[in-house]
């Protein structure tokens, strides 16, 4: 408080910031506070983006989330099939990550029409 003045510290970007203590101080602290969770999320989305990965067969799905990342596949929708998937691979399905619309694309295991996009992924 020495100087009339007050220090924020910016944990997302290890930054500190010196704030005067006057008339705009709320406001400057709640512009702070926006531009941390506008970095925060994107950052989450750049993470996201980054750490799906799609794959084409089984193996590979091991392969990717040793790796440290979460797999999407082609998935029929059956439950029998995705606990073949969890029993082969030694992971999760997570749940659906998006609906097919197109036809032709063939589930991981069973080699029926996918229905799904499917994440697999480590579970602690």
């Amino acid at each position: 408080m020495e100087n009339n003045k007050t220090i924020a510290m910016r944990r997302d970007q290890l930054e500190k910031i010196e704030l005067d203590l006057d008339e705009n101080l709320v406001s400057n602290v709640i512009r702070l506070i926006d531009e941390l969770n506008e970095n925060l999320a994107e950052s989450a989305k750049e993470f996201h983006t980054d750490h799906i990965k799609f794959a084409s067969d089984i193996d590979e799905v091991k392969k990717l989330i040793e790796e440290g990342n979460v797999v999407a596949v082609n998935w029929c929708g059956d439950t029998d099939c995705g606990e073949k998937i969890e029993e082969i691979t030694g992971y999760s399905v997570l749940g659906i990550y998006e609906e097919l619309e197109e036809a032709g694309k063939k589930c991981i295991f069973s080699d029926e029409d996918a229905k799904y996009v499917a994440l697999i992924a480590k579970t602690y």
